[in-house]
């Protein structure tokens, strides 16, 4: 057999339904998940040079810039490109393999964002006194949910506080890649970091469906519902958002925000928006957020305004919210953010850009610069 496929690393997920010569049939595991969705990952080890072909059979499976690869183990991504994909929804993409670059690689729909990664960046902070970790929840399979804390106790005075969230839906990794980017704008020691150590407090919580990120879950749409539909649940199913809950209610932060992906590509899907909450007065502080952002996004990864989806449009709806509310509309009706809402960070376009974890990063730089100036405002 001239290739080999398996999906035993974090995050892996596929089905093998044929593998003949160069050509491949996968399908992507739908496992506790209502209707389609497009996440899927898995690594091939190559014995022969050639043009692989692979196939999925159930519904979408590439994004605007083809698949993701990865050929150092998962830690770092480059697009395959659109030209290598092909089908109605995208299902079919060919790869070339010609040994220079190692004859194992991973291929995912996306860049992904594991625990390798915040590990490496936690490391990459090591010592440094005004960032600490500790354990916010067990997950209902017993793993620990990380709360990164920071906060420079060498500056004294009143602050506010902000609290960030990613992976509600465990496979919309790059939305992780610009919270990284926000914790790293804080913890630098040039003007931004030493701003937004002097007016925040930030909590943040990089993996909330901790147990889906390391499964290789869809996440999105997850059975009986998923965790960003748990907010206001009179028993929680899941234990990191009751965990969630109760921190805010305790530390009533002045910003929250939550850092998602939209579905994989086309239309609104290729941008960086907010989707509005139905309150009109929470819908006017998100579009001054939004106003700012586009003022501080990076040409790498451009906010505008216009792409935006107020509540009562398209898919932002009561109708989407049947099952149960996400993060930022209960926090609206606790009353004490002045900025509570979801930033939906496409995989790979924003319009014509291609993005790429550094990319979005300094999207997480320019969020941190929005937040200041929100809040010079906003009082």
């Amino acid at each position: 057999m001239s290739l080999k496929i398996d999906i035993s690393f974090p995050g892996g997920n596929i089905f093998i339904e044929d593998i003949n010569g160069f050509d491949v049939t996968l399908t992507k595991d739908m496992r506790n998940t209502e209707g389609d969705w497009f996440y899927w990952a898995f690594r091939g080890t190559f014995d022969e040079v050639g043009t692989y072909h692979f196939t999925f059979t159930n519904g979408w499976a590439c994004g605007a810039r083809g698949p993701a690869v990865s050929y150092d183990d998962g830690m770092t991504w480059e697009w395959l490109g659109a030209d290598c994909v092909s089908g109605e929804k995208r299902s079919r993409f060919f790869y070339n393999y010609d040994g220079s670059r190692g004859n194992r690689v991973i291929f995912c729909m996306g860049m992904q964002y594991q625990q390798a990664h915040l590990d490496a960046f936690l490391a990459k902070h090591q010592g440094d006194d005004r960032l600490s970790v500790s354990t916010l929840a067990y997950t209902r399979k017993n793993r620990a949910v990380e709360i990164l804390h920071i906060e420079d106790k060498t500056i004294g005075g009143e602050k506010k506080r902000i609290f960030l969230t990613s992976r509600h839906h465990c496979c919309e990794m790059m939305a992780t890649y610009a919270m990284e980017g926000i914790l790293d704008a804080a913890l630098r020691d040039d003007d931004l970091g030493r701003e937004l150590r002097e007016k925040f407090i930030i909590d943040a919580v990089p993996f909330v469906d901790k147990d889906g990120v390391v499964d290789g879950d869809q996440g999105k749409n997850r059975l009986p519902h998923d965790h960003a539909r748990d907010y206001g649940a009179e028993h929680n199913l899941y234990p990191e958002v009751a965990a969630i809950q109760k921190f805010l209610l305790e530390t009533k932060p002045y910003i929250v925000n939550d850092l998602h992906c939209p579905w994989i590509c086309l239309d609104i899907n290729e941008t960086i928006y907010f989707p509005g909450p139905s309150a009109k007065d929470a819908e006017a502080r998100m579009l001054r957020m939004s106003a700012i952002l586009a003022e501080e996004a990076p040409a790498c990864a451009p906010h505008f305004p216009a792409d935006n989806i107020l509540y009562g449009v398209g898919w932002n709806t009561g109708a989407n919210y049947t099952k149960g509310a996400p993060m930022g509309a209960w926090v609206n009706r606790q009353g004490f953010a002045r900025f509570a809402g979801t930033l939906e960070i496409a995989y790979a376009n924003a319009r014509e850009i291609t993005l790429t974890p550094d990319g979005v990063r300094e999207l997480g730089r320019a969020l941190a610069r929005s937040y200041l100036r929100f809040a010079a405002e906003m009082g």
